[in-house]
């Protein structure tokens, strides 16, 4: 399952992009653990992105899982190094 490429140069996954928040109300509930849960979301989704991520596929990052630990980390990245994120994030940390 590929996303659709929208005539803005944007990438739509359709019902494909509910199934983080699915697996974490679904893992939240059963196992009663909401910041374990919120991180395989996080890491399903972005296994979503990576499915079609534009990152290089040479060696070892041909691999898809691979793939989805780049994507994961170029977002975490990118997430820090905002300004506004980090007052929300130091702002939840409270």
């Amino acid at each position: 399952m590929h996303g659709t490429l929208l005539d803005n140069g944007f990438v739509t996954y359709g019902i494909l992009s509910l199934l983080p928040s699915l697996v974490a109300i679904v893992l939240a509930i059963m196992t009663r653990r909401v910041i374990g849960s919120l991180i395989v979301a996080v890491i399903v989704g972005a296994a979503i992105l990576a499915w079609n991520a534009d990152t290089p596929r040479d060696g070892f990052a041909r691999f898809w899982p691979v793939r989805t630990l780049q994507v994961a980390g170029l977002s975490f990245y990118e997430s820090v190094v905002d300004e506004d994120h980090v007052s929300v994030l130091a702002f939840s940390l409270l």
